[in-house]
């Protein structure tokens, strides 16, 4: 990712798509991950409930996305962990 404001639309993307999922399947619990930034790969967030797909992805929170939040609740308690991971562009 490039900027901040790239983390910032990824992430409210992640949550509203993860919002959209957590409705249908209320028992899950999904978790935060990011690809950090390297030569092979841009910075990346995803929102998961099992390992993801790309073993690239590292956990980003233990704790799940709180389901008793909103989607603004959650970005709000997340965006600040957010900025302190390696996935910003040199």
């Amino acid at each position: 990712m490039k900027t901040i404001s790239d983390v910032r639309t990824r992430l409210r993307y992640e949550i509203v798509h993860w919002s959209n999922i957590q409705r249908r399947n209320t028992y899950a619990h999904y978790y935060l991950y990011y690809m950090p930034n390297s030569p092979e790969h841009d910075g990346g967030l995803g929102i998961f409930a099992h390992q993801p797909p790309n073993p690239d992805y590292e956990l980003a929170c233990p704790e799940a996305l709180r389901r008793d939040m909103t989607i603004d609740q959650n970005f709000q308690r997340l965006f600040p962990l957010v900025l302190r991971l390696p996935i910003l562009s040199e």
